[in-house]
């Protein structure tokens, strides 16, 4: 069970879960608001998400308990479920993914980068888009994608939820703060290569001091999070930045055919 990152398509974790497609049942997902998903009458705060793929499970009669991957912002979505339904999951895998305490990140001092990465400025940027018309929105998808990646960047809805999962994301890291404890299950966090990730902030002309200092707090969280459980462990894809599926697919797919040849799944 795979869970997208923020205002990610499944798409494109697709050629990733062909080569596994012999090994494993694979599912993958739109929530809702998302592609051809609708929307929700429920707010898109993590404990949402995580209700409505427990009832897509249930509709679906996927066998339980299983393992789940989230990615980024998934990845939070994936620490919410594991809380709630414990008992569903087998094995927790996050992909470089958001931690509860993701506000530390702008606590460092780093004025420039805060700049170009503050949530009130991702809300608002989505918050606009949300009100423009799908034809409107074509003239600014880059490089002009066609079929389903076109109607997925395209769909004035998409960034209508983006912006709310944003405005969110605090309250949820809040919710989780306050939920039971993190069940001790097997947990493996794979984190993005720090001194990789923070050369694009440099190009765009972000100070390197701001840069590095950003990754290192992004690489603490990671290892925290590695330690939700007595049976993690974090592993480094090393040369990628936060997309590590698409950088390193190579370093997801050896992580579960690993624990699958171990015995740790079935």
């Amino acid at each position: 069970m795979i869970e997208t990152g923020i205002g990610c398509p499944y798409y494109e974790w697709r050629s990733l879960c062909n080569y596994l497609a012999g090994d494993y049942h694979i599912l993958l997902y739109h929530r809702q608001g998302y592609g051809k998903s609708t929307e929700s009458t429920r707010p898109r705060d993590t404990s949402s998400i995580a209700i409505e793929l427990h009832e897509l499970l249930l509709s679906l009669e996927v066998q339980a308990p299983f393992t789940l991957l989230g990615h980024s912002y998934g990845g939070l979505c994936a620490q919410h479920f594991t809380r709630l339904f414990p008992q569903l999951v087998k094995r927790l895998i996050l992909v470089d993914s958001t931690s509860i305490d993701f506000m530390t990140l702008y606590e460092l001092g780093t004025p420039v980068l805060n700049s170009y990465i503050s949530l009130d400025q991702m809300i608002a940027a989505n918050e606009v888009r949300g009100t423009k018309s799908q034809a409107e929105l074509t003239k600014e998808v880059p490089s002009h994608p066609d079929g389903e990646m076109k109607d997925f960047l395209t769909s004035p809805l998409l960034y209508r939820t983006v912006g709310e999962e944003f405005s969110l994301w605090e309250q949820s890291s809040e919710m989780m703060k306050e939920s039971e404890c993190f069940p001790d299950l097997p947990l493996t966090v794979i984190a993005r290569d720090p001194e990789v990730s923070a050369l694009p902030f440099i190009k765009h002309g972000i100070p390197a001091d701001e840069a590095y200092r950003y990754e290192q707090r992004w690489h603490e969280l990671q290892q925290e999070l590695s330690r939700l459980s007595q049976h993690g462990e974090m592993v480094i894809a090393e040369g990628s930045d936060h997309g590590i599926h698409l950088d390193k697919p190579d370093q997801v797919i050896e992580c579960l055919l690993k624990n699958k040849e171990s015995g740790a799944w079935t």
